[in-house]
């Protein structure tokens, strides 16, 4: 679980991701439209959101019960990250916020006796 964690935030908060918005997650660049979109559209957008997030409390509760509640936090702190990365116009500033944020959701997670 804990480097399932590692890798799955480090491609996440990665160069790759942030560069590859036709192929990134649709949510760093919909989710301020999604509240505006027909449910129909938005539904299966929420759905693997949903997925997602319960994937990831899972293995974050193989960690550590502290971990619960925890993903969607962590999922809320690396799509910011990734769109303020994507607006940052100075490369090494972007990778600075990347990479940042990579330690910080890993130190929220140690906090709460998990990594």
């Amino acid at each position: 679980a804990h480097e399932w964690i590692r890798r799955a935030l480090k491609m996440y908060l990665s160069r790759e991701h942030r560069d590859a918005k036709a192929k990134s997650c649709p949510l760093t660049i919909l989710s301020a439209e999604l509240t505006r979109m027909e449910e129909q559209v938005s539904m299966p957008l929420l759905e693997y959101t949903q997925y997602f997030a319960h994937v990831l409390e899972r293995r974050l509760l193989l960690i550590s019960s502290d971990n619960k509640d925890l993903a969607y936090p962590l999922m809320a702190m690396c799509m910011g990250a990734v769109q303020l990365a994507r607006l940052e116009k100075d490369e090494i500033r972007s990778l600075k916020i990347l990479n940042d944020s990579y330690e910080a959701a890993l130190r929220l997670i140690r906090h709460r006796r998990g990594l």
